[in-house]
C-alpha cells in the first residue's frame, strides 16, 4: 500500500466498530477483573520524629549551634533507624513473620529540609499493623539512640501513625479509566493493521491503480420495508 487515504479510513474503522468494541470491553474487563480479584491492597502509616530541646536539661531555649548539629544528625539518624538491630527489636516486639530485610524494605524515611523533622513511612498488607509497626519504630528508635548517642536525649515523636482506611495503591476511577483508554488503544492500533495490511480490492480506484479496466459497477440500494395496509 503505498499511500493512505483518510476518508478510506474512516470508512473502514466505521465499519470495524464491532472489533473496536469488543477488544475495549476485553481489556476493560481485564483490568477490572485484576483490580477486583488479583491486585493486594497495601496500606501507607506514618509517624513524624522531632529532634528537640537539649542534653541539659536545665536549658530552656535550644541554641543555634544545637539546631545545626541536630540538622547533621538527622542523615545519620535515618540510617540507624532502617538498622538490623532496630529492625530486629521492632519484630520481637510485635512478633512480626518477617526479617529484618524485609521490614526495612516495607520503611521509608524522608526529611523535610532545613528541619529536625523525620517521616518514618511503613506499608503493610494490614491497615492496623503498618501503623502499629510505624508507632513501634519510633519507639524502639527513641529507646536506642541513647546507647549510640549518651549524651542525646532529644528525640521526640509529634504525630503518632493512625490506622489508614483506604489502601495507598488503589484507585479505582482512575485504573479503570486508563484500562478503557489502553484497550481503545489496542483496538484502533488492531484495526489500522488489518486496514495497512489488506490487500483485498473494495472499490474502483483500487481497480484502477492495479491498471485493470472497469467493466461495470453494481450500485448498493438500501430498500426500505413498506407495511401493507389492510389484511392479507
Amino acid at each position: 500500500m503505498e499511500e493512505i487515504n483518510i476518508g478510506d479510513v474512516f470508512r473502514y474503522f466505521t465499519s470495524k466498530l464491532h472489533i473496536i468494541l469488543i477488544i475495549t470491553t476485553l481489556v476493560l474487563l481485564l483490568g477490572m477483573g485484576y483490580t477486583m480479584f488479583i491486585q493486594k491492597p497495601d496500606y501507607k502509616a506514618s509517624t513524624l520524629v522531632v529532634l528537640v530541646g537539649s542534653s541539659n536539661k536545665d536549658e530552656s531555649i535550644t541554641s543555634t549551634s544545637e539546631l545545626s548539629l541536630n540538622r547533621q544528625l538527622v542523615q545519620t539518624y535515618s540510617v540507624i533507624i532502617k538498622s538490623r538491630s532496630i529492625m530486629e527489636t521492632v519484630i520481637n516486639n510485635l512478633n512480626l513473620d518477617m526479617t529484618p530485610d524485609e521490614l526495612s524494605e516495607k520503611v521509608t524515611l524522608t526529611t523535610q529540609n532545613n528541619t529536625e523533622v523525620i517521616k518514618i513511612q511503613v506499608t503493610n498488607g494490614d491497615p492496623a499493623k503498618a501503623s502499629s509497626i510505624a508507632n513501634e519504630i519510633a519507639k524502639v528508635f527513641s529507646n536506642k539512640i541513647v546507647t549510640y548517642y549518651p549524651t542525646i536525649t532529644n528525640i521526640k515523636v509529634i504525630d503518632k501513625a493512625i490506622t489508614p482506611t483506604t489502601p495507598y495503591n488503589i484507585n479505582v476511577v482512575k485504573q479503570y479509566i486508563t484500562y478503557f483508554a489502553a484497550g481503545l488503544a489496542l483496538s484502533l492500533l488492531v484495526v489500522f493493521v488489518i486496514y495497512y495490511f489488506d490487500n483485498t480490492v473494495k472499490t474502483q480506484e483500487d481497480i484502477e491503480r492495479l491498471g485493470l479496466p472497469v467493466l461495470g459497477t453494481i450500485p448498493i440500494q438500501k430498500h426500505k420495508k413498506k407495511k401493507e395496509e389492510g389484511s392479507r
